[in-house]
């Protein structure tokens, strides 16, 4: 089993844990009496409760919608209800996990870094939405944690271009600092008449990783010009092989 895997199972563990303490049976009992839709899902415990939500995606995607709306209105009035919205949205933030490719290119260490700060960033949104009344709840809430996490992201991506760039101007590289692919491509690259452009356009899509789509986004340059540019650098180094 993965690390991943298992950060995964012992969050959810957890989560349900709490939902399912003698607490989380009186803040059951508190929503069905105030919430007409939390009562029909005829619910044994909070947790039953959010596995009635992800019967419903098959089933009633009104019923879902009015279900997180209701505990998304109610937030701010008991502790465990920003964990009982957080809970039901797991599966979805999953999915953002894997669309932002669990932060590759980003500020993150590794992968179960980025879902620690991804599981915070969409609890810190349920808390900037409590209270409001929103019919697509969890597709908002989904919706703006992708957003949040993603400009994160990009604007880290940018900063790593824009250092790349500097380095490359300069051709200075501390190579000690680098991993086993960096000095590879520095190996190569250093002995070639590339230009900074060429350069930087190896070292971002064929050592770090990036697709021509990010770059451009991030250096404001069309993607058909860098992937021109990199075909050629990409042949200047075949060459010399």
């Amino acid at each position: 089993m993965g690390a991943l895997t298992q950060q995964i199972e012992a969050f959810e563990a957890s989560l349900r844990a709490q939902l399912l303490s003698k607490e989380g049976r009186r803040l059951l009992k508190d929503l069905e009496e105030k919430e007409e839709v939390i009562a029909a899902a005829h619910a044994a415990d909070l947790g039953h409760l959010i596995a009635r939500v992800g019967e419903s995606r098959s089933r009633s995607s009104a019923q879902q919608s009015a279900i997180i709306s209701a505990l998304l209105a109610r937030v701010s009035e008991h502790p465990l209800c920003p964990l009982l919205v957080l809970y039901a949205l797991l599966p979805g933030l999953l999915g953002v996990g894997r669309r932002l490719t669990w932060g590759r290119g980003g500020e993150w260490r590794d992968r179960e870094e980025f879902l620690c700060d991804l599981f915070s960033c969409a609890f810190d949104v349920i808390g900037d939405f409590g209270g409001q009344s929103r019919p697509y709840a969890l597709l908002d809430l989904l919706d703006a944690t992708r957003s949040r996490m993603r400009r994160r992201l990009l604007a880290h991506r940018r900063f790593r271009t824009r250092h790349l760039l500097d380095h490359t101007c300069e051709n200075s590289f501390d190579v000690n600092a680098m991993d086993e692919a960096l000095r590879s491509f520095v190996h190569h690259a250093t002995e070639l008449h590339l230009s900074k452009s060429q350069k930087a356009l190896l070292y971002g899509i064929d050592v770090l990783g990036y697709t021509l789509t990010e770059l451009s986004a991030a250096s404001g340059i069309d993607r058909r010009v860098l992937g021109a540019e990199h075909r050629r650098a990409g042949k200047e180094m075949v060459a010399h092989l």
